[in-house]
């Protein structure tokens, strides 16, 4: 959790484009801290990269997490299937079923 600044709130209400707020908190506080910026949102990742900022997809997280055995492949596949029921639209069966193949 981080208790983001006053500063960093504006910046972001000022900023315009594709982003929700909460993405443009979300890529400010990453360029601002030199961090990575890990999401399953397409439009932030392609502002990550306009800003070059470092950005990981959400479930390629989860892949490198099991693969370093800090996550249990059925926690793993649990939370994806979450994820996906709360945005079916972006996160289809077609890539439920790569990030499957890729937790073996």
């Amino acid at each position: 959790m981080i208790d983001e600044s006053v500063e960093v709130l504006s910046l972001a209400a000022e900023e315009r484009g594709p982003l929700s707020f909460e993405d443009r908190v979300c890529l400010v506080l990453a360029r601002d801290n030199r961090w990575a910026c890990v999401t399953n949102e397409k439009p932030l990742h392609r502002e990550c990269e306009r800003e070059n900022v470092p950005s990981i997809w959400g479930l390629r997280l989860m892949i490198e997490l099991v693969r370093a055995g800090q996550l249990t492949r059925e926690t793993a596949m649990e939370t994806a299937r979450a994820i996906q029921a709360a945005n079916p639209g972006y996160v289809t069966d077609e890539i439920m079923a790569r990030f499957a193949v890729e937790l073996m």
